[in-house]
């Protein structure tokens, strides 16, 4: 049975490189995004991760 095969395969490799691709892409954004609107206070790590 290879469709059991692949579709582990698709969940166990996919998955996780999608979820880290997204990640890595709204961090960056939060850091453009803090970097680009930035105010008299320094940003915190507290509040890059929130927004």
């Amino acid at each position: 049975n290879t469709r059991f095969g692949e579709t582990v395969w698709l969940f166990s490799v996919l998955l996780p490189l999608a979820m880290l691709g997204r990640a890595a892409f709204l961090f960056l954004l939060s850091m453009l995004h803090n970097w680009f609107s930035r105010e008299e206070e320094p940003p915190t790590l507290n509040g890059m991760i929130i927004t």
